[in-house]
């Protein structure tokens, strides 16, 4: 998700604006449910999502530090993608 459907550095640079005093801003809540999305992303998600070919997931990692991200990165998903994007998310410390 992170810099693919999701702005994170932007967020995060701007969180770091907002919040200098806090060294992990991945625990800011709604950090990750927050995100701006990626220019075009929704679309070309949405495009691929269509194609007979393509079997899409969304796999991505949580912030291990701050447990709510798993549920966050869940709710921008339904937000930005819809409901039946989060039966195809993935989300795991072990991308490989």
């Amino acid at each position: 998700m992170d810099h693919t459907l999701c702005d994170f550095s932007a967020s995060y640079l701007k969180c770091k604006k907002y919040f200098p005093q806090i060294e992990n801003l991945h625990s800011v809540p709604d950090f990750f449910s927050e995100l701006a999305p990626m220019p075009n992303a929704i679309e070309v998600y949405q495009w691929l999502d269509i194609q007979d070919n393509v079997d899409l997931y969304i796999l991505t990692a949580p912030s291990v530090r701050n447990p709510s991200s798993y549920t966050e990165k869940r709710i921008w998903v339904e937000r930005h993608l819809g409901l039946e994007a989060a039966y195809k998310l993935i989300i795991s410390p072990i991308k490989g």
